[in-house]
């Protein structure tokens, strides 16, 4: 039988400024990355301008042309993968119309909108330090008496990854530009999602009554035993594949799982080739000490084809854009002082901003690339008591759950073990 895990816990909310120009920022984004798709595309639209008005432009173009199969050289267009008739769609008309901008003009969308009018709605939000510190207590969830108790800008990105409901490989990638690779934990928010496992609960019952005292249990381990190419994606090269994980223990820790490669250096996925991990790779360690029971297990899994292009690469690139273009906008009504404590907090606003920007910019581009992000997979464990067995079996038995994605499907298989 399914069961379903609703996690509750704090959720950082948006202040409606703040709300105003996450969206507005979002827009303009859109608006800067068509102009920049169609300057890669057709150039001399353009007058008398030699380098593309759009950053963010460019650097999708970039991966397009990787990305394509036909692309003999980086100056080839990418017309076929994305033609410009598909660029104009009802949003971006609706959004061209709303911004007064011209796609086709030779100065960037920022430059044709004046932004400090754009944004006037934050003037005496961010140039009022109580605001600030106001906005910021709103957001994380603390009371600050002190300079000390604020957090440092990659502790914002480590509070606020959870809160945000983006794949955990995006997740990841945004935490590594702040943190290197180690793994991180953080209270979670689910922005009330319910997770659904998608495969029987497992253990029920310990051992029946004896003489002999029933096992207690004292960690759960979730492994990965094989990874199966039933369909290869739709990249021209053999796939190299990856995956990354964020698993959820009962109290609501969530930890996220380093991403690493399927299979030795240089291993490679086509049709029907697969991968076993003998002895099984031990994902997740979840300990049982001081749990309450009945506890429920989550992994969440996030697979990806790891092509030439690099998409690790390509969405750090983003994000420090996006993340530089945020900073931007606030900048034009920031007053330069010395006050310690507001520049910090402001740093941990702008911050949050920009992931809400960026989590909203990526689903965008994900759906308009059709690129290799394939959906997570979801599993949980539910176990009754800390004497609970599969079936008198210290291990599950080995489930599998097949994941599609970019033209390609993988089987997954895996299994929980208890350890006394």
């Amino acid at each position: 039988m399914n069961e379903s895990i609703k996690l509750m816990s704090t959720k950082p909310t948006l202040t409606p400024n703040m709300q105003e120009m996450v969206n507005q920022t979002t827009e303009l984004m859109k608006l800067d990355i068509i102009q920049g798709l169609i300057y890669e595309q057709e150039p001399s639209v353009f007058k008398d301008i030699k380098r593309n008005p759009s950053e963010l432009g460019k650097t999708i173009a970039d991966r397009l042309r990787k990305l394509s199969p036909k692309a003999e050289n980086k100056n080839k267009d990418f017309s076929e993968l994305l033609p410009i008739n598909e660029l104009y769609t009802d949003e971006i008309k609706r959004l061209i119309k709303q911004h007064n901008v011209n796609l086709i003009n030779n100065q960037s969308i920022f430059k044709q909108i004046d932004m400090k009018e754009k944004f006037s709605f934050l003037e005496n939000t961010f140039n009022d330090s109580k605001a600030v510190l106001n906005m910021y207590e709103n957001l994380f969830d603390i009371r600050m008496e002190t300079e000390e108790d604020l957090l440092s800008e990659d502790e914002v990105v480590k509070t606020m990854i959870p809160h945000l409901n983006i794949d955990p490989t995006i997740a990841k990638i945004i935490e590594d530009q702040y943190n290197g690779n180690n793994q991180e934990k953080a209270s979670l928010s689910s922005n009330g999602n319910t997770f659904t496992p998608t495969h029987p609960t497992g253990p029920t019952k310990g051992p029946g009554s004896g003489p002999k005292a029933p096992t207690v249990n004292s960690k759960l381990n979730f492994k990965l035993h094989k990874v199966t190419c039933i369909k290869k994606t739709s990249e021209i090269f053999k796939d190299i594949m990856a995956m990354g994980a964020t698993t959820i223990a009962p109290d609501g820790t969530t930890t996220l799982i380093n991403e690493f490669m399927i299979g030795h250096q240089g291993y490679s996925f086509v049709t029907g080739r697969w991968y076993d991990y003998i002895p099984a790779k031990v994902i997740q360690t979840f300990t049982l000490t001081n749990t309450n029971y009945p506890a429920s297990f989550v992994t969440i899994l996030a697979l990806a084809e790891k092509d030439s292009a690099g998409m690790s690469d390509f969405l750090s690139q983003l994000w420090t854009k996006v993340h530089a273009q945020v900073q931007t906008a606030v900048n034009n009504f920031v007053i330069q002082q010395t006050n310690g404590t507001w520049l910090e907090a402001l740093v941990g606003v702008i911050t949050a901003v920009a992931m809400w920007v960026f989590n909203n910019i990526i689903q965008w581009i994900t759906a308009l690339l059709k690129d290799d992000i394939f959906t997570p997979i979801v599993l949980t464990q539910k176990l009754l008591t800390n004497h609970a067995n599969f079936n008198g079996n210290a291990s599950s038995p080995r489930y599998s759950t097949n994941v599609q994605g970019y033209g390609g499907e993988y089987r997954i298989e895996y299994s929980w073990e208890l350890i006394s």
